[in-house]
């Protein structure tokens, strides 16, 4: 989700999916196949099968910790608050992807570093507003956070697409953070 903002989806590590696939089929870089080049499934895992390792990892894995377990524990000091430490704690826990070959890699190191945890602060804001709506589903916040990775960071999403669809997240961030800021001002 976060890489998005950093250089807008693209992954140096994932370059190797352009040109043709194994069955000589041409460009890989657009269409169904480019969606096989995501950060944290290894190159060359099939479309149905790296779609299931991003649900299980990602997006079940990722939200059981994040949004199920620690977002409640921490829902005390605020809504706001709870998200900003979860982003904390999500920033940091991405750390060991930056060195995996088929990782974040070195496209987010240095400046671009702002960008990412920017996004993903803003991320932390949106899922968390899916999960306080949805009445904690882990399902929906699990849904959302695999269709915006795919959104913003896949081959085939490189460039215009993940600008747009990180954007439309620290949009929506913001929208959450009055909203969630005015609910505690009026509680109060």
């Amino acid at each position: 989700m976060e890489k998005a903002l950093s250089d807008h989806g693209h992954n140096s590590s994932h370059t190797s999916h352009c040109g043709p696939d194994a069955l000589g089929h041409g460009d890989t870089s657009r269409g169904p196949v480019a969606l096989t080049a995501y950060s944290g499934v290894p190159p060359g895992t099939g479309l149905v099968t790296g779609v299931l390792v991003a649900l299980l990892l990602n997006a079940i894995g990722e939200e059981m910790g994040w949004r199920s377990y620690l977002l409640p524990g921490l829902v005390s000091l605020g809504k706001s608050r709870a998200a900003l430490v979860v982003a904390a704690m999500w920033a940091f826990w991405h750390i060991p992807l930056f060195f995996l070959p088929f990782g974040l890699g070195s496209d987010v190191l240095g400046f671009a570093i702002i960008g990412w945890v920017i996004g993903l602060t803003a991320g932390s804001y949106v899922l968390g507003w899916v999960w306080f709506t949805s009445g904690g589903s882990i399902t929906a916040v699990a849904l959302w956070h695999l269709l915006f990775n795919y959104a913003s960071s896949t081959t085939a999403t490189h460039g215009a697409p993940a600008a747009a669809a990180s954007i439309a997240v620290m949009v929506m961030a913001l929208w959450i953070a009055v909203i969630w800021w005015r609910q505690g001002h009026i509680d109060d």
